[in-house]
């Protein structure tokens, strides 16, 4: 705490009276300073594929673009100091209604459509192969054909900036506005990542739902493939956060990894028995 107290303060110009533990963020440690700031800092385990570069510069081309919260400051080791809004729930404490969803497509499509290039390009299957390194894969029968579908999505397509970890906890809803927090994983990658991303860690299940966030994402015009394509992105998504939160697991044995791995194992185990 003593060197939280020390970054704030120096930082903020502030004397920091009040520091709370403020639940949320799988893989840091978030602190609530005087109740205006939020202090995030990096849990210690390998990250290799982070950059706190990437991260910033991101965040510097979006601050003034009604996506995110208002950035402090952004630290070469990761710690970053953003704006509490103190009116803000996220998804996890917010009912999915249609009119919410469709204000989440808008909000992602407005993301995606900035001519902007990120540092990094996100390469799910570098990813994948690293997070399948640190692990026993059960499903590797099933790995090729998943990953060999993905990767005609990736040959000559505009890659573009995408925040690629939309998990309930980085979307808020703000006054009937939609934020996006948290881009520690943003980067360029391929825009229906975030679309299933979106669906898949949300739990969005409901078929209309689901065709209402897709039409509305691609205004009605939806590519001719749009089926075998949100089949493809479905499977691939599961098989990179399944290898993914077992690595996590391994190394800090915190029991949300166990979990995410237990609710992705449990799709992957219908598709093997297809």
């Amino acid at each position: 705490m003593k060197n939280i107290i020390e970054i704030c303060s120096k930082k903020l110009n502030v004397t920091v009276n009040k520091i709370e533990y403020y639940e949320g963020g799988v893989s840091n440690e978030n602190f609530l300073i005087n109740n205006k700031y939020i202090y995030r800092r990096k849990k210690s385990f390998p990250q290799p594929f982070y950059s706190s570069f990437c991260e910033k510069e991101i965040e510097e081309f979006i601050k003034d673009k009604n996506i995110t919260v208002p950035l402090v400051s952004i630290f070469s080791d990761g710690t970053k100091i953003t704006e509490y809004v103190n009116d803000a729930t996220d998804l996890s404490h917010t009912p999915i209604t249609d009119e919410l969803l469709i204000k989440i497509a808008k909000k992602l499509k407005q993301l995606h459509s900035y001519n902007f290039k990120a540092s990094n390009d996100f390469d799910p299957f570098t990813r994948l192969s690293y997070y399948m390194e640190s692990n026993k894969n059960p499903y590797r029968e099933i790995t090729d054909l998943i990953v060999s579908k993905m990767k005609k999505y990736y040959e000559n397509n505009e890659l573009v900036l995408c925040h690629n970890d939309l998990v309930p906890g980085n979307i808020l809803v703000v006054n009937d506005e939609v934020k996006i927090i948290d881009f520690e994983y943003a980067s360029n990658n391929h825009p229906f990542f975030d679309v299933i991303s979106f669906l898949s860690e949300n739990n969005i299940t409901d078929p209309k739902q689901i065709e209402l966030f897709i039409n509305t994402y691609y205004d009605n015009q939806l590519p001719p493939n749009i089926r075998e394509m949100t089949e493809d992105f479905y499977n691939f998504l599961d098989l990179l956060w399944y290898n993914w939160s077992v690595m996590m697991y391994y190394n800090l044995h915190e029991p949300i990894y166990y979990q995410i791995c237990k609710t992705k194992a449990l799709r992957l185990l219908k598709l093997v028995k297809e």
